[in-house]
């Protein structure tokens, strides 16, 4: 899979997140205006089952996004290799289907910055091309620094261990290059 990475925050021609949230509902409600009741109320989901379809179960995997390609392919991205809702761990991740949902396949790193990437979105355009967004995230440094403010041992202080691994994944990077790595993120795939 060839895969390019675009940084719309540093491009000024590329509107606001704001700015395109707030162009998506204006065009979703003038759609939305231009159907009549009946055709409205004859649009139903029809839930089939609820089940978790992560091989990977020691992780926790969150904000799942759903595509069916025009192949038929089901196609799920989600933020996952997660230890916690809020964690500096989350990546990317890209699984599929070919049977309509009754299996799925081993996910798919597609995408795992120095940063927590979280709320991965995906689609297919018309040309056939995926698009898989997300954002980079610092809401985990509270947690951490709460963690390494108690005293090993103490009540609810974390186990070695696990401080180190988060001390670790966060520094990776310096402050300055944290808020650098900071913003929505958009891979392409053209094949």
């Amino acid at each position: 899979m060839n895969l390019a990475v675009n940084d719309p925050s540093h491009d000024p021609r590329c509107p606001s997140r704001r700015r395109f949230v707030r162009a998506a509902a204006l065009a979703a409600g003038a759609i939305t205006l231009g159907f009549s009741r009946r055709a409205m109320a004859a649009a139903r989901a029809v839930v089939r089952d609820t089940r978790i379809i992560s091989l990977d179960p020691q992780y926790y995997h969150g904000w799942p996004t759903l595509a069916r390609r025009k192949a038929g392919e089901l196609l799920v991205v989600c933020s996952g290799g997660r230890e916690q809702h809020v964690c500096p761990f989350g990546r990317v991740e890209l699984m599929v289907s070919r049977d309509d949902g009754a299996t799925w396949g081993w996910p798919q790193v597609v995408l795992d910055s120095a940063g927590d990437d979280r709320d991965a979105g995906v689609l297919e355009t018309a040309h056939g091309s995926l698009l898989i967004t997300t954002f980079t995230s610092l809401a985990y440094e509270p947690i951490l620094r709460a963690a390494e403010a108690k005293n090993p041992g103490s009540a609810g202080a974390w186990p070695p261990e696990r401080l180190r691994c988060w001390q670790l994944a966060h520094n990776r990077l310096t402050p300055e290059q944290r808020q650098a790595n900071l913003g929505c993120w958009m891979i392409r795939s053209t094949d």
